[in-house]
């Protein structure tokens, strides 16, 4: 099943499921018209002839010699495998074998380069905190925000933002602060995510302090963007697009299920596209949260 080849009315269908959330959100985002990667499904049970078969269709449309991986298991309970890794062609078969063993569902999106994002963000959507946005800037990833615990460089907020009623927001609706943490400390936990699980799960063989490995590592490439100066200013369009694409989806949302919150992950990668990952539900994202969505 690939993404950009499915009919509107499959779109919708696969939208309106909770089976897979990554693949089902990303459904609904391509429903809605707003920017994704392409990408192509592969169930539990697929066999080995057939994920090879996909991967060579999926990769030779795209006109490629890598893809990402991403992987699905419904409503997560324990830990998973933290994809997101852009692979050469051989090691996503191998990968996608082994997943699809455990019996987790496979998601292959276009390759990225994930240590060159220009801006990452998660744009939280909430009937009781109204929006709240937080902001990583050039090299780190959408991650880096989500698992690895790394505390945004900008936040916005307008509280008095609901999602009742569509708004054209203005200044005085949001306030943008800059969150003061030590950034010597913010990069360490970049590198630390990259020393113990993107770069292993890409397959670089980490050797010593992981977090000393990754700096030298993406030094030695030539992915310096972590050492860069970076400062943001509040683009009051860029932040009236994000909402009127977090309406769209509130609107959809309100019409199939009841919700309270919801995070849209978004990123400009190196190549200056931008990008939405998925849309993450406490509801069916875990079947026990551990993280609530709303800011305590």
């Amino acid at each position: 099943m690939i993404l950009s080849q499915l009919s509107e009315t499959v779109l919708e269908r696969e939208a309106e499921n909770t089976h897979f959330p990554k693949w089902n959100t990303l459904c609904l985002l391509r429903s809605l018209h707003l920017p994704t990667l392409d990408g192509a499904l592969l169930l539990p049970g697929t066999s080995k002839s057939h994920v090879e078969a996909l991967v060579d269709k999926f990769s030779s449309l795209l006109g490629v010699t890598r893809l990402l991986v991403r992987s699905d298991g419904g409503r997560e309970i324990t830990d998973y495998y933290k994809g997101g890794n852009t692979l050469l062609l051989s090691q996503v078969v191998e990968l996608t074998l082994s997943l699809l063993q455990s019996n987790r569902a496979v998601i292959l999106l276009e390759p990225t380069n994930r240590f060159q994002n220009r801006l990452s963000v998660n744009f939280l959507a909430s009937r009781r905190a109204g929006l709240v946005v937080e902001i990583l800037g050039p090299g780190y990833d959408a991650s880096d925000l989500n698992r690895a615990g790394v505390p945004p460089k900008y936040v916005i907020q307008g509280d008095a933002v609901n999602w009742l009623d569509y708004v054209t927001l203005s200044i005085a609706d949001v306030k943008g602060t800059s969150n003061y943490f030590n950034e010597t400390e913010r990069r360490r936990l970049r590198l630390r995510n990259l020393g113990i699980s993107i770069l292993p799960n890409s397959g670089v063989d980490v050797k010593g302090n992981p977090e000393l490995f990754a700096e030298e590592w993406l030094r030695s490439m030539g992915y310096d963007d972590l050492w860069q100066p970076w400062n943001f200013s509040l683009d009051l369009s860029q932040l009236q697009t994000w909402y009127d694409d977090a309406f769209l989806v509130s609107q959809f949302l309100t019409r199939h299920r009841h919700w309270e919150a919801f995070v849209l992950s978004w990123s400009r990668l190196a190549d200056y596209r931008c990008v939405y990952w998925d849309i993450v539900e406490d509801g069916t994202k875990f079947a026990i949260s551990s993280k609530p969505l709303l800011p305590q």
